[in-house]
């Protein structure tokens, strides 16, 4: 379930990506960037919130 979840919100981002900039390249750059950039964030997220919590007890 969650790939077809996934596959549908990038399939939309395209779409509005496309639509707001008028530009259909932009639809490839989105399909290719988002792979990257959603692990990218999340492991940058965990990192921000594990430097703020500090160390494990």
């Amino acid at each position: 379930m969650g790939t077809i979840l996934g596959a549908i919100i990038v399939i939309a981002l395209m779409a509005i990506v496309t639509n707001m900039t008028g530009n259909p390249d932009d639809t490839l750059w989105v399909l290719l960037g988002v792979p990257v950039a959603i692990p990218l964030g999340f492991a940058a997220l965990v990192t921000i919130v594990r430097l703020f919590k500090g160390p494990r007890r």
